[in-house]
């Protein structure tokens, strides 16, 4: 669940970094097919490029550094940094979010519902062979994939072949398409402002569009721009029809009278390379260094003067030393997961670490560092000290990590891989015994 929380903030980032671009040298532009062409395609490009994963192997002698999990003190009578057994918070944000899609997916499905009761209530009647819709209440003419709306009264003939070839370039040109794919991204998106401001601009251009494709049939911009001021009434139905009474008449009509934009204009469009180069650098590319896991180990010294102290301590079988001769990964696409996520894996620690009884009364106490491979079965193995405290605090610690169960591992590119994570143990005693600990040496 947090790989997706990730992806959504990352497209986010991405529609916000190519909207701005729009924004900022495009909108004003009347090059409205190129700039269709750019809102769709960034949206797509917003979508797709935290999807991609483009990882370049390294092969280093530095030594390995691990994914660091979070510590879990153990007192010997309860867990002092409490086990998440409430709630998580990431759980109240995935109930807000999907809340928020629900809602947004039953808009959408109502939205298709008014139609169709349109459809089934007035039926559909044929204009000069195009499907036409009589409504007769006071909505804005609208189209819907090949079929227009219309409240045709008090309308002549005249006004309404006007109408007709608005809402047929509409039609021709699929600006349904792109109206509910807007919707769909909104539905999973609805948090994002801006996928509703590249739906305000992916509809603004639509109606450019119509109304450039009427000029261009021989329609005069006088009449026509009476006739838009003539239908300025009139309610829109909903947001996935193109509406031929919109709310954008002022900018249509400064659209209707500037002159077309010069071809030069058009190079900056070209700008779109590097943003996207950019944004793919930053969310698809990632680097991977493939380390020999026991000969790179930074706490090789460490590590041998606990073997001195306590040889049974981080002995590996002879099955372990050939899976070290493997690769193990530093950067992954997906690290691999502990079966229940983190409040699981403390739950497990909680109920299965013992406080040695030899070692409270000693007054030992102090933090167990772990490292471990999770294999591409999920199974744990290669379980050593990086650092230790004393042989009866890192056996407990060592004994622990080697019981739990498997986890979902890692992957890069596709394919699972080994991982090696590093977990702390702090072992801390309550007050009153390092009180007594401190009376006995006194």
């Amino acid at each position: 669940m947090t790989n997706f929380y990730e992806y959504l903030i990352q497209s986010l980032i991405c529609l916000g970094c190519l909207y701005s671009l729009y924004w900022l040298l495009l909108r004003k532009e009347t090059f409205f097919v190129l700039n269709r062409i750019y809102l769709i395609s960034s949206v797509l490009l917003s979508v797709l490029i935290p999807l991609i994963k483009i990882s370049f192997d390294t092969t280093q002698t530095a030594p390995i550094y691990t994914a660091m999990l979070e510590t879990v003190t153990f007192s010997g009578q309860s867990i002092s940094r409490t086990i998440n057994s409430t709630f998580p918070v990431i759980n109240y944000i995935a109930i807000v979010y999907f809340t928020g899609v629900i809602f947004m997916l039953i808009r959408f499905i109502f939205q298709i519902f008014q139609i169709a009761t349109f459809i089934k209530k007035y039926g559909v009647s044929n204009y000069k062979g195009t499907k036409v819709v009589y409504i007769r209440k006071k909505y804005s003419t609208f189209s819907f994939f090949n079929i227009i709306f219309i409240n045709n009264e008090n309308i002549s003939e005249e006004k309404m072949d006007k109408i007709i070839v608005h809402e047929k370039i509409h039609i021709r040109q699929k600006h349904s398409i792109d109206v509910i794919f807007l919707e769909i991204l909104c539905i999973f998106q609805w948090f994002n402002p801006f996928v509703w401001l590249y739906k305000h601009s992916i509809n603004e251009i639509h109606e450019y569009l119509a109304d450039d494709g009427v000029l261009d049939q021989g329609y005069s911009k006088i009449n026509y721009q009476n006739l838009l001021f003539a239908l300025i009434t009139g309610v829109r139905l909903n947001e996935i029809t193109n509406n031929f009474n919109h709310s954008l008449i002022k900018n249509r009509f400064i659209m209707m009278t500037k002159s077309k934009s010069a071809h030069r204009a058009k190079f900056k469009l070209l700008l779109v390379l590097p943003v996207t180069i950019m944004l793919i650098f930053a969310f698809s590319v990632t680097t991977s260094k493939s380390l020999n896991a026991q000969s790179k180990n930074p706490n090789e010294k460490k590590v041998n003067q606990e073997k001195k102290k306590c040889p049974q301590l981080i002995k590996v079988s002879e099955t372990e030393d050939k899976q070290q001769e493997e690769v193990v990964f530093k950067v992954v696409d997906v690290l691999p997961k502990y079966p229940g996520g983190e409040p699981a894996r403390k739950k497990f620690i909680a109920k299965n670490i013992k406080y040695p009884k030899e070692a409270k009364e000693k007054g030992i106490q102090g933090k167990v560092y772990i490292a471990f491979v999770v294999e591409k079965d999920g199974s744990i193995t290669n379980v050593k000290i990086l650092r230790g405290v004393d042989p009866l605090l890192d056996n407990e610690a060592i004994r622990v990590v080697k019981s739990m169960p498997k986890w979902e591992p890692g992957t890069q590119r596709g394919q699972n891989v080994r991982v090696q994570f590093n977990m702390p143990f702090k072992f801390a005693l309550p007050k009153e015994k390092e009180k007594s600990k401190k009376k006995i040496k006194s």
